[in-house]
């Protein structure tokens, strides 16, 4: 079915060329669909994405430039089945990435009936990743232009300074508001700065 998947990522090392995230099919060590890294040239990763079918998968792979170390990335990826590996769509930082598809699925996509795992998968540790990652999403459908953008203009974890947090907690102390209330205006996304205080 139609998905999409959404995420922060900062990576220190591409170790392992680890998984993003990882959806094991129910009753066994095989996947479902998942992202990761595939290889690495001067600090940036090669993405891939694969959803697998009854039979064969349909599969996207990014260029050679898509993922870069030591900064906060938005990832964000798109799927419609029913149109071969074209029906990948990935997302850094708002941007489409470029990459080519390939797409052999047939007989139905596996179901979305066992685990999902963030950072790794969950029956062992050779595809864990050396990466914080923050705000992450998985909806049942695409997303629209607008609640991509929408995702991708929030305020990543490196732009919510202790500063901030501060202000807020006092903010909170003297008014008794929640913190989902914090205002926007000064405070940005008010979840993302209750993370950063969750954080400390």
């Amino acid at each position: 079915s139609a998905f999409t998947w959404s995420g922060w990522y900062y990576f220190d090392t591409f170790a392992n060329l680890g998984y993003f995230y990882h959806v094991q099919k129910s009753g066994g060590a095989t996947f479902h669909f998942y992202g990761r890294a595939i290889s690495e040239t001067a600090n940036i990763a090669t993405l891939l994405f694969n959803v697998p079918f009854n039979t064969g998968n349909d599969s996207w792979q990014g260029s050679a430039t898509s993922m870069p170390k030591n900064q906060w990335v938005h990832l964000l990826v798109t799927y419609t089945p029913g149109t071969g590996g074209a029906g990948f769509t990935v997302y850094q930082d708002g941007a489409t990435v470029a990459g080519s598809s390939t797409g052999t699925g047939s007989g139905g996509a596996q179901a979305l009936d066992g685990l999902y795992t963030i950072g790794g998968r969950n029956y062992d540790t050779t595809r864990d990743i050396d990466a914080r990652v923050h705000k992450c999403g998985i909806w049942s459908r695409v997303l629209s232009g607008a609640e991509i953008a929408s995702l991708a203009a929030g305020a990543s974890p490196a732009s919510i300074t202790s500063g901030l947090v501060f202000e807020a907690i006092v903010y909170v102390l003297r008014t008794g508001c929640q913190w989902k209330a914090l205002p926007a205006e000064r405070f940005g996304s008010a979840s993302a700065v209750h993370q950063k205080f969750m954080d400390w």
